[in-house]
């Protein structure tokens, strides 16, 4: 848990980083992108691009840990029992793969609604303009990953009107 990697994160994001991000120094993003085993993963699995992200902190490029999807990958799961169930009882390959898909949706859609709920709440309570300045970072970085998920999460959007 210790270690330079964390010692430089924390150094960035307090002296460099203008967003409630875990920022990655460039010589710990590199080691993990040129990693010789990466090679062993197919594009749309590799890890590094699922666990780094990247933004604009003026004319320098940040990277940092994309925590939110991490937790939206996390999140697929079971929505409830009654669908785990509903599962078991179908027969058919394809109306199976169909209940699986529906539910993880729901689940992950809970999850993006949670967070965006937490941000909102806490939006609305800053009374810190610097605060609150990293709050609306943080609806366009949620923003940002609901877009990419698809149209099935558009509900979970952020309306950034509102602030």
């Amino acid at each position: 848990m210790i270690s330079d990697a964390l010692v430089k994160a924390y150094e960035m994001e307090s002296h460099k980083a203008e967003f409630p991000i875990l920022a990655i120094d460039p010589q710990t993003h590199d080691f993990f992108a040129t990693h010789q085993s990466r090679r062993n993963y197919a594009p749309d699995i590799d890890p590094v691009d699922a666990l780094f992200n990247s933004t604009k902190n003026g004319k320098n490029t940040i990277r940092h840990l994309d925590y939110l999807n991490i937790g939206f990958v996390s999140s697929a799961d079971w929505y409830c029992e009654n669908d785990r169930q509903e599962y078991l009882k179908a027969h058919q390959y394809e109306q199976k793969m169909k209940i699986l898909d529906d539910s993880y949706t729901k689940s992950q859609l809970s999850f993006l609604k949670a967070h965006r709920q937490t941000i909102v709440d806490a939006l609305k309570n800053a009374t810190n303009e610097h605060v609150r300045s990293k709050y609306r970072w943080l609806c366009q970085y949620h923003n940002s990953i609901a877009m990419k998920k698809g149209k099935d999460f558009e509900s979970s959007l952020i309306d950034m009107a509102l602030f």
